[in-house]
């Protein structure tokens, strides 16, 4: 189905690699761990996930009151989830010990909590061996096609930095190479 290949790519490199995820998710409300789970082998790199749509109620499951001031401008709203993405993404990893772990939040639409933002975004902080964060801005504030085109980047995103870790890593086999 559409899930398992929105996952397609993320599931194979955490297979190939062997290591494992958490996922905390706002705007893509839980398509991520969904399309991550629906790919056989899921239990082999899926450690947990959680969908927090509002920060400041998160504090009971993410153990942390991680809400900040809320922002009066579209600009100061996508730094306030730049930062939140990178704490939940750092901490959580930690908490749960999984190799990588992704967070994003954002704006899906048709409404915002601040005056001049007429289309959806999100952050996606992908934390692990190496670290990454994008912001993804959309064309349009249409919330279930902006739900899933987060969810892809999202995928996306995680697929390159484990295969980008992967890549960086040397190898362990222990196969002879020479020269001559």
């Amino acid at each position: 189905g559409p899930l398992a290949a929105l996952a397609e790519g993320a599931s194979a490199a955490l297979l190939e690699s062997k290591q494992t995820v958490a996922i905390f998710e706002s705007t893509s409300a839980g398509l991520v761990q969904a399309a991550l789970q629906s790919v056989p082998g899921a239990s082999a790199y899926t450690t947990c996930g959680a969908v927090t749509y509002s920060s400041s109620k998160a504090v009971a499951l993410l153990g942390s009151d991680l809400s900040a001031p809320r922002p009066s401008d579209a600009q100061s709203y996508i730094n306030a989830k730049r930062t939140l993405t990178g704490r939940i993404a750092k901490r959580m990893r930690a908490e749960v010990g999984a190799d990588w772990c992704l967070s994003e939040g954002g704006a899906c639409g048709p409404t915002f909590n601040v005056p001049d933002m007429t289309a959806g975004f999100t952050v996606i902080t992908v934390t692990g061996p190496l670290e990454r964060s994008i912001l993804v801005k959309s064309e349009h504030a249409n919330r279930e096609e902006n739900m899933w085109g987060f969810a892809k980047a999202a995928l996306d995103l995680l697929e390159e930095c484990v295969k980008l870790h992967a890549s960086s890593t040397p190898s362990t086999s222990s196969a002879e190479t020479s020269p001559f």
